[in-house]
């Protein structure tokens, strides 16, 4: 029987449409036989001058690294907006379709204009990073694969998802539940999972209850369940 519960410490990610001043839409970009798409920055702030740069995308469970590749090109690569512009950044894809799905980012970066900075003042510039993601040759893959772990020791939950699949996995919301009292967590997550990734993370859970527990994440390609063990 459920007799108290808490705030589970919650595998969040959160993406922003607006930051520091500016807007970018749309917020993941897909090549594969389409091979080009585009981004478009809205500048909501005083004049602002950019770059924008395309990065490979690797994880290790938490952990992002990116490389500078050639595989994008962007067209226009700076640029500057005045209050209330918007500029149309163009993403080519510059390399052939394999088996593999492959991750980039591009990031649209606030460049400092020396001119504008005052002296003893400090300028705080923002970087955003928007998902890249280019299909295999065979085309977008609808449904997704992954290996969920799940325990319970004292009052820890440990989680362990390993995306089995060749398409990333977008996390939507992890539901904690109980077949006899349903569910009893829900927690958004806007995490992505990249194909061969293992995700982990111990989360405290101020929970006592009788019976067995289920934890299942709901992702853009599928959901996928595990029994808690003990």
């Amino acid at each position: 029987m459920l007799r108290t519960f808490g705030l589970w410490v919650s595998l969040v990610f959160s993406g922003s449409v607006l930051a520091g001043g500016f807007a970018v839409v749309p917020l993941r970009a897909e090549l594969g036989k389409n091979r080009t798409s585009s981004l478009t920055v809205t500048n909501t702030e005083d004049a602002k001058t950019f770059e924008v740069r395309a990065v490979s995308w690797k994880q290790q469970n938490r952990t992002d690294t990116y490389e500078k590749t050639d595989d994008l090109l962007l067209a226009p690569a700076t640029f500057r907006l005045e209050k209330g512009a918007s500029q149309v950044v163009r993403i080519q894809l510059n390399r052939p379709l394999d088996a593999d799905e492959h991750a980039y980012r591009v990031f649209i970066d606030e460049v400092p204009v020396a001119a504008e900075i005052r002296p003893n003042t400090l300028k705080t510039l923002i970087s955003m990073a928007v998902p890249v993601f280019v299909a295999p040759a065979a085309g977008p893959i609808a449904k997704g694969e992954a290996a969920l772990k799940a325990s319970l020791a004292k009052d820890v939950v440990s989680i362990q998802l390993h995306n089995t699949g060749k398409a990333n996995l977008k996390l939507r919301e992890w539901v904690l539940s109980s077949p006899k009292a349903g569910p009893l967590l829900k927690v958004p997550s806007a995490a992505y999972v990249l194909t061969g990734n293992t995700l982990t993370g111990d989360y405290p859970l101020r929970i006592q209850a009788d019976g067995p527990l289920q934890l299942r994440v709901i992702t853009d390609r599928g959901s996928f369940s595990a029994d808690v063990t003990r």
